[in-house]
């Protein structure tokens, strides 16, 4: 079927965004900027904001071109998944001095002959779960609609790849698809529409999040988190990421908005969290919550490094702190009362030792998740935890994780021994030495450990 010129196809994709860099055919000479000196933009967002605030879908739908239908339901969407969270005074927001060109985004495919570009943020702060506001970003195209500015199209603020941080390259599970939330305790969960068992997955989450806070201790924690569940792996792909649908899920820790380059003291103000359920060797839903809440919890004291958690690398490697600790301490933790998986991975290590994985080194973050030992390498980062907790108390156990954290680490380490034997000394777990720390009781009483597994 044909589209006119102010129809729209839609396209939601889970995957990361293929975005037009063209001008529709036949635009002709477009006029850029709004049609009069007064800027129309800053009372257009304050009205979408009331609306927000209100849960008045018409005033939210008012300033958007009636004759776009596929970006009306996209707003419609939008505006239904937001206002099933607990969000305190979000906020659209124009970004001062972006003029972008404006193009055709995702649900346009032509636009009016005047029509202009401009990003825009929209300020959240989920209570409880986040510490500060942070913000997602668009790009909002307007245009001249029978005489009126309207809301054209919509996207992601990074149109033209570039001038723009890339901390804001991703795609928000409530843009994608329409999510069920529900919350349990102090988790919140949402879901999208083929998540079946979803009550199953709350009550989960809840009884998770008794264990691993009790396991956890005193250690500064967010009050309340968040996690995104994701039936299909195109979905997870999508959601916050680009994420690999091989892993089981994925750690998205927010930050202030701004340029995404932390100050030495700026720790991250939230977190989301996206599983994948249709993941292999996925365990069951109290498993599987667990082992992500206990990465969750780590958003609270884990130290900036600008060095590993720039705009770039932030989202989408999680915290930025060493793989083997987050990986190998939530393993630990979800196996506390799991026998059955602590089996699962002495079997994946003594495996690991046979096909000589190990190499005499923890692991750099550059390789933790390259084959062939995408399995081993979280299951050694758990074999040092477990080890502390065996010989010295679970409380030991946690100090080491919770200094690996804190531990800003030398200056453009990835992970690996580098991160390792500061915190062992801040736990009193390694003799002081001028020597190589590997020959150190721990370290060769620790590794003689794997090879009795």
């Amino acid at each position: 079927m044909a589209l006119s010129r102010r129809r729209a196809l839609v396209t939601l994709s889970g995957s990361a965004l293929a975005l037009s860099a063209c001008q529709s055919e036949g635009a002709g000479r477009r006029a850029a900027g709004p049609p009069t000196d007064d800027d129309p933009v800053p009372p257009i967002l304050a009205r979408r904001t009331d609306a927000l605030r209100t849960g008045e879908e018409a005033g939210w739908l008012a300033d958007v071109d009636p004759g776009n239908a596929a970006l009306i339901g996209h707003e419609r969407q939008v505006f239904a998944n937001l206002r099933q969270f607990d969000l305190d005074r979000p906020a659209l927001r124009a970004v001062p001095g972006t003029a972008p060109p404006a193009r055709t985004i995702r649900y346009a495919n032509s636009l009016p002959m005047r029509s202009w570009a401009h990003d825009v943020e929209l300020r959240l702060r989920l209570r409880d779960v986040d510490t500060a506001e942070n913000a997602a970003r668009y790009r909002y195209v307007f245009g001249l609609v029978d005489g009126v500015v309207k809301l054209v199209d919509v996207g992601p603020a990074a149109v033209d790849g570039a001038g723009v941080d890339t901390d804001y390259l991703l795609d928000y599970p409530w843009d994608l698809t329409a999510l069920r939330v529900r919350r349990q305790g102090d988790v919140v969960v949402a879901a999208d529409a083929g998540v079946k068992d979803l009550d199953d997955w709350r009550d989960a989450a809840g009884r998770a999040s008794r264990t691993v806070r009790r396991d956890w201790a005193d250690n500064p924690a967010p009050k309340a988190l968040v996690v995104f569940l994701a039936s299909r792996p195109e979905l997870f792909r999508g959601w916050f990421g680009p994420n690999p649908t091989w892993a089981e899920g994925a750690l998205r820790p927010v930050r202030r908005p701004g340029d995404g380059r932390p100050a030495p003291d700026d720790h991250f103000v939230g977190a989301r969290v996206v599983v994948n359920l249709a993941a292999d060797h996925l365990g069951t839903p109290y498993e599987t919550m667990k082992h992500q809440l206990a990465q969750a919890l780590s958003v609270a004291v884990v130290a900036p490094r600008p060095d590993r958690t720039g705009p770039v690398e932030a989202p989408r490697d999680g915290l930025g702190a060493a793989n083997w600790a987050v990986q190998g301490f939530a393993r630990y933790v979800q196996t506390r009362e799991a026998p059955a998986l602590r089996d699962r991975l002495r079997t994946t290590i003594r495996d690991g030792l046979n096909r000589n994985l190990f190499t005499g080194d923890l692991p750099d973050n550059a390789a933790f998740w390259a084959e062939p030992a995408r399995a081993f390498n979280p299951a050694l980062g758990y074999s040092v935890f477990q080890y502390v907790a065996a010989r010295y108390g679970h409380a030991k156990a946690l100090a080491l994780y919770v200094a690996v954290l804190r531990q800003p680490g030398p200056d453009g380490s990835t992970g690996g021994n580098a991160d390792l034997f500061p915190a062992l000394a801040a736990v009193g777990l390694l003799e002081k030495s001028s020597g190589d720390p590997r020959d150190s009781a721990f370290y060769q009483q620790w590794t003689r450990s794997l090879r009795q597994l």
